[in-house]
């Protein structure tokens, strides 16, 4: 691990156990954030991407989910080896998370000034009683305290009226409003590492744009690290430092913004891009096919059934990530001949 990585995702392998099987949802996964960036995960909806960020937040269903392989070193602490307890205590201190849908995150029955204030007081807290938290909630101080940084954040995600907002009960709020609160939620207590996982992918278009704005400005202020998970290369292009274009629970190319959207190389990337709808010019085209079955995939690279430069070696052996350029990694054999012919 780096000096500068915060995050680091090593090995990491996921299989689903259901009636029908057992499904590897995330295959052999490495990545890495490093302090103060914003890393991209794309890729089509179904790939593993919303998997990777339950696991590195302690939140995957286990079971039908297992942890088969893997690290996730966060500030070169192996957190796949604490006990829930410690993991608690540093997600409720470390981590922040936007989630796609606030309706399933936010409580309905109660207003957003007491789950602000809960966030506050008793975030990374262990085993809190019913007497502990009626002690806590009436103290007078330390209600003023949440309250008060409660209003800050909610004027930073720029929500008009933030005191009328504060007495409201979510389904008193648009979607848009919602993901701001999440947000405003999610930097209260100044985290240093936030996972956002499709934060604006459930709002219309120009809400979306404005809920990214927001993210991108707070987080760049605040200085946080960011993954970014996303199927809208657009957004990826205009938010994040580097991205990892990840496929069936593999990732294929890995590269600096500029570098991946400029010199393409996975076909899978090249898929992507062609699939984005253009305003003039060139028709977009989807790419061929459906991600493979996770209870049988494909022997060696996942995407061959799918690939337009399919050779034999790629029916039989999974291409590992090789670098072509500095910090420009891609899996597929096609570089790897180049390379050899070089």
């Amino acid at each position: 691990m780096n000096n500068s990585d915060l995050l680091t995702i090593k090995d990491l392998t996921i299989d689903f156990s259901t009636y029908d099987g057992t499904a590897r949802v995330v295959d052999d996964l490495s990545l890495c954030v490093n302090r103060g960036e914003i890393v991209g995960l794309v890729g089509e909806s179904g790939c593993g991407k919303t998997v990777t960020a339950k696991t590195v937040l302690g939140i995957l269903p286990r079971p039908p989910g297992k942890i088969v392989n893997g690290q996730i070193l966060f500030k070169d602490q192996d957190l796949l080896t604490l006990k829930e307890k410690e993991l608690q205590v540093i997600r409720g201190k470390e981590f922040g998370f936007v989630p796609q849908d606030p309706m399933t995150f936010l409580n309905p029955v109660f207003t957003i000034a007491t789950q602000m204030f809960d966030t506050h007081a008793f975030r990374g807290s262990l085993d809190i009683d019913l007497l502990q938290y009626l002690r806590v909630s009436r103290d007078k101080n330390r209600r003023t305290e949440a309250m008060q940084r409660a209003l800050e954040m909610l004027q930073k995600v720029n929500i008009p009226d933030p005191d009328r907002v504060l007495q409201a009960y979510p389904v008193e709020l648009s979607g848009g409003m919602r993901q701001r609160v999440l947000i405003a939620m999610a930097l209260m207590e100044k985290p240093s590492f936030m996972i956002a996982d499709e934060p604006a992918t459930a709002l219309d278009v120009s809400v979306g744009e404005q809920i990214n704005e927001v993210l991108e400005t707070r987080v760049r202020e605040e200085g946080i690290s960011v993954l970014y998970i996303t199927h809208d290369l657009g957004v990826a292009r205009r938010l994040c430092d580097r991205i990892y274009v990840m496929y069936a629970g593999d990732i294929v190319e890995t590269a600096p913004t500029r570098k991946l959207f400029e010199e393409p190389k996975h076909p899978y990337t090249l898929g992507l891009l062609k699939s984005v709808p253009k305003i003039y010019g060139e028709i977009s085209r989807g790419i061929e096919g459906a991600i493979p079955d996770y209870y049988n995939p494909p022997q060696g690279c996942r995407f061959h059934p799918r690939c337009p430069h399919t050779m034999a070696v790629c029916k039989q052996e999974r291409p590992a990530l090789a670098e072509i350029a500095t910090g420009h990694q891609v899996a597929c054999y096609l570089y790897s001949q180049e390379k050899r012919a070089k």
